[in-house]
């Protein structure tokens, strides 16, 4: 299971980053494929303009030096940071040996997840973070 997980199900999820600011947060959106379900995450891996150019609904894809101003927190149902401000940097698989990132399964609340910025750089609004959850239905 380390760095390959059996992807029994996948969500592609984009975030849009609609202002520029430190500290400012943009919650995933709500996703009708997994609406009113209960899912398990196992694992994350998340895309730069290196490897994706457009975000399925057309925004362009954050950069991967401008990738390290930002943060990712996952919630769960007891409303827990499961995964607290790990940077983005850190899920992008083709950065770190083709790995994609794994942890213990937890039942996800995607609407309370997050990305945060915590430097601007060249970030520009409009762009867009585009993230791949793997997952299974609880």
């Amino acid at each position: 299971m380390y760095g390959v997980p059996v992807i029994k199900r996948s969500l592609a999820v984009e975030v849009n980053l609609r202002t520029i600011n430190v500290g400012d947060q943009f919650f995933f959106p709500d996703n009708h494929r997994i609406r009113g379900k209960r899912v398990k995450v196992y694992g994350m891996e998340v895309f730069t303009s290196s490897q994706l150019t457009f975000t399925a609904g057309a925004l362009p894809v954050v950069s991967q030096v401008n990738s390290l101003g930002l943060i990712v927190n996952l919630v769960d149902a007891s409303n827990s940071n499961r995964i607290f401000q790990i940077p983005y940097f850190t899920f992008i698989a083709s950065q770190n040996g083709g790995m994609i990132r794994e942890f213990v399964p937890f039942e996800l609340v995607l609407t309370k997840s997050f990305i945060q910025i915590t430097a601007v750089g060249g970030l520009v609004a409009g762009q867009g973070c585009y993230i791949n959850l793997i997952y299974d239905q609880i």
